[in-house]
């Protein structure tokens, strides 16, 4: 028998439109009354993904950023988070930037209202400028980020087109073979249609 169903969110749970149609919650509904748990597992911020646990009544921990921060969405308690080697973060802070990017970094600071620091909110792209734009509030600034980056730090990204990022990708590997892993994540910029890239390490 199972007992849990781990579930996506983004093209899975919810429609193109970012809709949880009448059909999903009827299955979601069956699953439970079967005695199978359900978990949200996506690449979405906690905060982001907090919401729809609310609206499902779920009550068992939310899988967030890829994996790479678990939480309790009944008191916000962290379950895991996945670290950084100091050094290993600083390198790939200065190589980030060194390509011309700007690195924001997301940390487990739900509690305190916000998801990310950033240097500044004078950046140098404009898909990182677009993502900003929709993300309002969800930041802090970190004037010393690349030299002496902020505690509970579980994941990097910067954005840019898809060949700007697959080349940082190709550099990151190249300098931290051992130590960084790269996800290229696609988006569409809804403002013109041109495809956007984030790129987490």
């Amino acid at each position: 028998m199972f007992r849990l169903l781990a579930i996506d969110i983004d093209g899975t749970l919810i429609n193109s439109r970012h809709e949880l149609t009448p059909v999903v919650r009827a299955a979601l509904a069956r699953a439970g009354e079967a005695g199978i748990h359900v978990v949200l597992a996506t690449g979405r911020r906690y905060s982001h993904a907090l919401p729809l646990v609310e609206t499902l009544e779920i009550d068992v921990p939310l899988v967030t950023a890829s994996g790479a921060l678990i939480k309790d969405p009944l008191d916000h308690r962290t379950l895991y988070r996945a670290t950084f080697d100091p050094q290993v973060l600083r390198d790939a802070l200065a190589i980030v930037d060194r390509c011309g990017f700007d690195p924001v970094v997301c940390a487990d600071t739900f509690g305190e209202g916000f998801d990310y620091y950033l240097v500044s909110p004078d950046v140098r792209t404009p898909e990182l400028a677009y993502y900003l734009d929709k993300n309002p509030g969800r930041g802090r600034l970190w004037p010393e980020l690349l030299a002496s980056p902020p505690p509970g730090i579980f994941s990097v990204f910067s954005t840019g087109s898809e060949e700007q990022m697959r080349r940082l990708e190709t550099t990151l590997h190249a300098a931290l073979p051992a130590d960084c892993t790269c996800t290229c994540c696609v988006r569409r910029n809804t403002l013109d249609s041109s495809p956007r890239s984030r790129r987490w390490a």
